[in-house]
């Protein structure tokens, strides 16, 4: 009982609507991974509702180990996992470790995305300023080449590109230029 397409227009339809079940498929699949991710925001907060359960925990711990250290000193009735040897221990191991969970800044909850563009913000905010610097110290026209001198890039200190070689280097070698020419 299997069922083919005999013909080369059958053929070319059951490939088509292969390949158009898949794409469907993979729709709906993107779609939902979409729906169901956390957005950045959603997921800062979900970091900072972790942050403070693990403080809640931890003053629990503190109580325990409290209590625990209380009832012997004093000699009380202790359950039976109160006269572990080892549950001193094991309290306090849980102890630093939501302490640990705690101590977590709100600038390292957001998302490594937030992050990323944070930087590259801070950065190329930083090489337009220090490129008005340079266009200020040595004037609109400074430009530096490469050490060689064979090369012929030549970056212009206003238009920001940096050219092949990082941004700290051509500084450098615009200042040692500086210095040779006064």
């Amino acid at each position: 009982g299997d069922i083919s397409p005999d013909t080369n227009f059958g053929r070319f339809f059951s490939v088509i609507a292969c390949f158009l079940g898949i794409l469907l498929t993979s729709l709906i699949t993107a779609t939902l991974n979409v729906l169901l991710r956390f957005s950045s925001s959603e997921d800062s907060g979900m970091h900072v509702m972790s942050r403070e359960m693990a403080r809640i925990n931890m003053k629990e711990h503190a109580a325990d180990i409290i209590s625990l250290w209380w009832r012997r000193r004093r000699g009380g009735r202790l359950s039976r996992f109160q006269m572990r040897p080892d549950v001193m221990h094991e309290l306090t191991t849980k102890f630093h470790r939501e302490r640990n969970k705690s101590n977590v800044e709100v600038d390292d909850l957001v998302s490594m995305s937030v992050k990323i563009e944070k930087i590259y913000h801070m950065t190329r905010s930083a090489e337009l300023n220090i490129n008005r610097v340079t266009a200020e110290l040595w004037g609109p026209e400074a430009t530096w080449e490469e050490e060689d001198g064979d090369s012929a890039t030549a970056v212009d200190a206003r238009d920001g590109d940096g050219g092949s070689k990082p941004l700290v280097d051509q500084l450098k070698r615009a200042f040692r230029k500086h210095e040779h020419t006064n």
